[in-house]
């Protein structure tokens, strides 16, 4: 089975919409969304190349965890080989 983090920030649903802006800008996008019920978040920052991205889970900080695979191309091959075992 691939090892896949539960909660994993790598793993997005669908209508999932992130971008980047400068703080100011993004404060203003989330108050606009949120003003149509739509809910809104600033959940990060950019960093500078080689700097340590970190992430709270559970109220710890832990470094974020870099991965060459989308979390969900791994659920997808999960499905496919218990599909396969079941044929």
């Amino acid at each position: 089975m691939p090892s896949l983090r539960h909660g994993s920030p790598g793993l997005l649903s669908s209508g999932v919409f992130l971008f980047t802006a400068p703080r100011a800008v993004a404060e203003q996008a989330c108050a606009l969304l949120r003003g149509r019920g739509i809910p809104g978040a600033i959940i990060g920052e950019m960093l500078g190349r080689g700097e340590t991205a970190w992430v709270t889970r559970e109220g710890r900080r832990e470094p974020l965890v870099f991965s060459e695979q989308d979390e969900i191309v791994k659920i997808a091959e999960y499905a496919n080989e218990i599909a396969e075992y079941r044929e």
